[in-house]
């Protein structure tokens, strides 16, 4: 029998195995060995081949000294005669005459064109006041609609010289843009002038004043190139 004070705790039994109710958790495995590598996917389609493939550069060229083929009618949009091919690559773009025909697709423009008007001085009239108006568009023929518009251009002149001299005045417009055609389709570069002047009757104009200057002169250009 236990004295009073209590004898010593004994020492703490072994764990006992684990019942139904699950006993601890054991400590993880190693990592397994990594399996073998998996065969390679089929190869992806050829991706689009950068670049332009199809483009072409026309222009309105004439012997030196020459004056501009285009005939400009006051206050209408007239057809600029670029009958010349500088360059051409592909099948997506032709010509005939002042007319480019384009397979379905989308193109990128670029043109310029020049225009002046001359005044010949007299004792009667030493002056002139000028007004005109210039612009380019690119003219879908088949539909008889604009395909892009160049930036349109406004000149107020005033002028005096002396008695015999011819004044001459020379301008550019230029068209840039992009436009998408879903059928073949025939297109022409037009332009428009439209002016005043006084004194009236004393104000030539023309497509270019011809610069004499040995070589051929351009007067319109137009480069298209298909970019889809």
């Amino acid at each position: 029998m236990a004295g009073s004070g209590g004898g010593a705790t004994g020492p703490t039994g072994a764990t006992g195995i684990a019942g139904s109710g699950g006993g601890p958790t054991g400590p993880s495995g190693s990592q397994g060995i990594t399996g073998p590598t998996g065969a390679n996917g089929l190869t992806g389609a050829t991706g689009v081949a950068g670049g332009f493939t199809d483009y072409a550069i026309f222009d309105e060229r004439l012997p030196s000294g020459s004056v501009s083929v285009t005939t400009l009618t006051d206050s209408l949009w007239s057809t600029r005669q670029i009958d010349n091919t500088e360059s051409i690559q592909g099948n997506n773009i032709s010509r005939s005459g002042t007319s480019l025909t384009l397979l379905a697709g989308t193109y990128f423009v670029h043109a310029s064109a020049t225009w002046a008007w001359n005044i010949p001085y007299n004792a009667n009239n030493p002056y002139a006041n000028v007004i005109a108006s210039g612009a380019l568009r690119l003219w879908n023929s088949t539909t008889s609609s604009a395909l892009v518009l160049g930036k349109s251009q406004r000149v107020t002149d005033y002028r005096q010289s002396a008695n015999g001299l011819v004044l001459s005045e020379p301008y550019t417009v230029e068209l840039e843009g992009t436009f998408t055609v879903v059928n073949t389709t025939t297109v022409t570069l037009q332009q428009y002038l439209g002016y005043s002047i006084n004194p009236a009757g004393q104000l030539t104009y023309t497509a270019g004043n011809p610069a004499g200057i040995g070589s051929d002169e351009i007067y319109a250009t137009l480069t298209i190139q298909k970019i889809n």
